[in-house]
Formats: C-alpha cells, sequence, structure tokens
C-alpha cells in the first residue's frame, strides 16, 4: 500500500481520458483533498512564477525598509521554510486523494508499465488515452545529428550564438536582466501565471485535436536535452483532403501555443500539421532562448523527416510572430523545403525592444538583446534559398515602432531586406522607394509580370539573381513591384487575430512560372 501511495504522490496531474472504442471520453474529476492539495500547489506556483518577474521591486522594497541584514536574512529564510513545509502538506494531501480515486490508480499503474517497457507503439497507444502532465513521460524520439542530415539533403550546420557572460558591471545587470524579467517579456507564454489562466482553453484545444482530429501527441528531444510537446496530424490517405500530402510545421507567437494556434489555421486549408511548443510553454520543458529555440526546431524537423516519412519537398514552415525565428532557422538549417509562409513576422527584435523600453535604458537593452535574446530574424532567412511569402498586418500594433506609420511595420523592412538580397539589381533605391508607395497605399490591382520568360529562365538558380543588371528604371519598377506582390500579401486586421486559412498557400517561386510554363 505504502509504494502505491508513494506512486500517486509522485505521479504526473490528469486531465482527462480521451474518447475511445474503450471509452467514451471524460475529465478528470479529483476528489475533495487532491483538489485541496492541487489549489495549494497552484497557488505557491503562482507566487514562485511571481517572484521571478518582481524581484528588482521586491529587492528596492526590503532596501527602503531596511531589511538587507541579519534580520531580514532570517525573515526571508522563515517565510521560505513556511512556504517548503506548505508545498510538502500540499503535495502529501494531493497524493492521498489520488490513492483513493480508482480512476488515478488505473492511469498510474498503466504509465508505470509504459515507462517500464519503453515500447514506441505503447507510448502512442497511452497519449491517446490519456491528457496529463508529461514531467515523467520518457520522450519519443532524440535528436541525432547525423541522421538529421541524412533525410535532409544539404543541411546546414547548427548555430549558436550563446556568448560568454561579460563580467563588467553592464554584462552583469544585462545577463540578470535578460534572465528574469527580460526573457518574461519576451515570452511571457512561459509565465506559469498566464499559463494557468490559460489552461482550460488549452486542454480543450488538445482535446479537439486528438478526439476530432485524430491527433497524435508526441514527445521529442532536442540537443540540448529540452523535451518538446508536439501533436501531429496526419492526412495524407484522405481524399477529402488534396494539400493532405503536404505537412506544415508550425511556430507559435511568444504567446501563443498549438492547442490554440496556428494548426487550425492549417487544418482549415487540408493540410497534414506538426504543431510544437516553444520550451518552457505547457508541457515543453525549458526556457525559450535562442539556442533553446533553434535545438527545438531541429528536432521538430527530424521528427517529421525520418519518423513521419516527409520529404523536406513536402514541407512547409508556417509562422506567426515571434515564431518567425524559428522558421527562418528552420529554412536556414534545411534550405530544401517547400516553402516559408512568415505572418506578421518582425526582421530584427532590437527595433522593437529599444521602442518599447525608455531612452535611458537603451544600451543596456542592446546589450541584453544582442548577447542573449538575439532574435535576427533577417539574417537567417537571407540563407534560405526557397520560397517565401510574408503577410502583412495593416492594423498591426505589436510589430510597428509607429503606429501611424505603416512603413514602420518591421514586416516591411523584412520584405525589402530580402528582396533587395535576392534582386539586387532590380531594388536599388527607386524600386525600393516605389514599393514603400505601394505599401503606403496598397492597390488591389495585380501587377503583371513584365518578362515572365525572362524570370522563367532564372527558376532553379541560387540567389543572389543577376537579373535586372542595365535594365531601364520603369522596367526595373514595373518588376519590382511585381516580385513585392508576390512575396507579401495585407491582411486588414490588427496582430493577433487569426489567419484565415484560404490565405495560407505555397509561396511563389521563378519555378512556378516555369512549371505553369510546361503545363
Amino acid at each position: 500500500m505504502m509504494i502505491s501511495i508513494i506512486k500517486c504522490v509522485l505521479g504526473p496531474q490528469l486531465h482527462r481520458i480521451y474518447k475511445s472504442n474503450e471509452s467514451p471520453g471524460s475529465t478528470y474529476v479529483p476528489n475533495a483533498l487532491e483538489a485541496a492539495g492541487d489549489g495549494l500547489m497552484k497557488w505557491l506556483s503562482v507566487i514562485r512564477s511571481i517572484s521571478w518577474i518582481a524581484w528588482p521591486a521586491i529587492g528596492i522594497y526590503f532596501y527602503k525598509r531596511g531589511y538587507l541584514n541579519a534580520d531580514g536574512f532570517w525573515f526571508v529564510v522563515k517565510f521560505l521554510n513556511i512556504l517548503l513545509i506548505g508545498w510538502i502538506a500540499a503535495k502529501l494531501f494531493r497524493g492521498l486523494g489520488r490513492w483513493r480515486n480508482p480512476s488515478y490508480r488505473t492511469f498510474v499503474a498503466g504509465l508505470e508499465q509504459v515507462v517500464r517497457d519503453d515500447d514506441d507503439q505503447q507510448r502512442a497507444r497511452f497519449l491517446r488515452l490519456y491528457d496529463f502532465d508529461l514531467h515523467a513521460f520518457p520522450a519519443d524520439m532524440a535528436f541525432d545529428e547525423s541522421s538529421f542530415r541524412s533525410t535532409c539533403p544539404g543541411a546546414n550546420l547548427a548555430i549558436s550564438t550563446q556568448r560568454s557572460t561579460s563580467w563588467s558591471f553592464k554584462g552583469i545587470l544585462s545577463y540578470l536582466a535578460a534572465h528574469s524579467f527580460g526573457i518574461r517579456m519576451m515570452y511571457p507564454g512561459m509565465v506559469e501565471l498566464l499559463q494557468r489562466m490559460l489552461f482550460p482553453a488549452l486542454a480543450e484545444g488538445r482535446q479537439k485535436l486528438i478526439e476530432e482530429h485524430d491527433g497524435q501527441r508526441t514527445r521529442l528531444e532536442s540537443r540540448l536535452g529540452h523535451r518538446i510537446d508536439a501533436i501531429f496530424v496526419d492526412r495524407r490517405e484522405n481524399a477529402a483532403f488534396p494539400n493532405g500530402k503536404t505537412l506544415v510545421i508550425t511556430c507559435e507567437g511568444n504567446a501563443a501555443f498549438l492547442e490554440v494556434g496556428l494548426p487550425f489555421v492549417a487544418l482549415g486549408a487540408g493540410y497534414s500539421v506538426l504543431g510544437w511548443n516553444h520550451p518552457g510553454f505547457a508541457q515543453s520543458t525549458g526556457r525559450p532562448y535562442p539556442d533553446a529555440e533553434r535545438a527545438a526546431m531541429e528536432v521538430v524537423l527530424q521528427y517529421a523527416f525520418s519518423e513521419l516519412g516527409f520529404l523536406p519537398q513536402e514541407t512547409m514552415i508556417y509562422a506567426w510572430s515571434t515564431g518567425g525565428f524559428t522558421a527562418t532557422y528552420a529554412g536556414m538549417r534545411c534550405p530544401h523545403l517547400r516553402g516559408i509562409i512568415l505572418d506578421a513576422v518582425f526582421d530584427d527584435v532590437l527595433p522593437l525592444a529599444l521602442n518599447a523600453m525608455p531612452n535611458w535604458l537603451g544600451d543596456l537593452t542592446e546589450h541584453a538583446i544582442r548577447r542573449h535574446l538575439n532574435l535576427h530574424n533577417v539574417d537567417q532567412l537571407l540563407h534560405y534559398p526557397g520560397p517565401v511569402l510574408l503577410v502583412r498586418r495593416t492594423q498591426d500594433e505589436s510589430i510597428t515602432t509607429d503606429r501611424v506609420d505603416p512603413l514602420s511595420n518591421r514586416g516591411v523592412h523584412l520584405l525589402l531586406a530580402l528582396l533587395r538580397h535576392r534582386y539586387p539589381f532590380i531594388f536599388d533605391a527607386e524600386t525600393c522607394n516605389a514599393v514603400k508607395a505601394w505599401v503606403l497605399c496598397p492597390s488591389e490591382q495585380a501587377y503583371p509580370c513584365p518578362d515572365a520568360k525572362l524570370l522563367r529562365s532564372y527558376a532553379g538558380k541560387r540567389y543572389p539573381l543577376d537579373i535586372g543588371d542595365n535594365f531601364p528604371a520603369e522596367l526595373r519598377t514595373q518588376l519590382g513591384l511585381y516580385l513585392a506582390q508576390q512575396h507579401m500579401i495585407s491582411f486588414s486586421s490588427t496582430h493577433s487575430v487569426p489567419l484565415p486559412s484560404c490565405m495560407l498557400k505555397t509561396p511563389w517561386s521563378e519555378a512556378q512560372l516555369a512549371e505553369q510554363d510546361a503545363a
């Protein structure tokens, strides 16, 4: 009996028993003892989460009150001891309540057998039966560089931007700021309080993906040891979805989750979908620092290619907002992807961070961003040689530095940087000004291609292209406007409105013109 109680004390939280042939499906209902212990543990977790964010204010308060002395130290020690005793008591109460619940005992016995047997099919079947916290669940696949390169021909080497900490005063201050409130301001979705508030919606979203769309949940281990929570919906064998043979891998924003995010847009367009959560979001472990984000993207790509059997040419990346960082890295790492769709994505996070912070903190902000939180999407995107489609939100309030100036939208900066890199002879100052005028007054009229035959001749060639050298200014402008319209579409909305599924399409490329000509 004691062993059974200990297993219930240490076991993960159970949320739902999914609908299956053996069960009609139901939400797991804890008894009063388990609910009381669990409620207390949640409040203690919230206090811990808030403390991480508010430590500067707490430190200032202690200083002004004269608590930065021995008496203040022992007061903090006593307070932490009280919290520790409360946490241990809550965990014991919760475990005893679980032990008295037959549904939980059945679940924890099944979990123990799955972990002991280490069978892939058994793990997949168990994840299809239960929704629970995955901290005790083994990974289905771990990242392997050689396997990744064998399934993704032409894959570029992994990169790291992690720098050693500068021990100057500014370096120490920027490190503390980036690793406490800075990372949480950039990725508010990792804040436990927000996750607690969103939990009912996340659980409902998981239920829809698994029960209604026959999704398969999986757990992937990155090269940094983080466990990434992902869900795959397979439509390859369903004739009702002609786009089902193409996989869309989604990359969520900084406060978004796969359970309520982009997978539903891609499913609405009929694609097979693989969604995943950032490190530190929901059931994914770790923290969403740049290197952790890149490592997570790598293992998701490897899973898609080696385990699910998709080819890079059958795979598109669809990203929203901050998810553009991992999407552009995917293109940089795997150059033969079918395409990348970037919705409300910025070129560089630094101008947005500087705009949000007081001027007197500008130098410290730049140091913290460049050394610890450097989301420089444009640098990665310029290494991707495949098709790209940008979506600009015309009333975007999040990635603009001046809400009354459409040209301050950092997505426009990303577009111009991409086009200047790929077509350097076409996008001179005059053509760039014409594109900016088009952004300010977008025309519903489609600009025709002034020389489709010439563009077709460049299909398959590596960027940058030498097209446009010695073109007259008028032809450069016409071609530039055509290319801008092919690479960016506008959506009349603010930053967070879901993209209509009808706008999700394969990005344009010169190869499309050649295929149309052959047809």
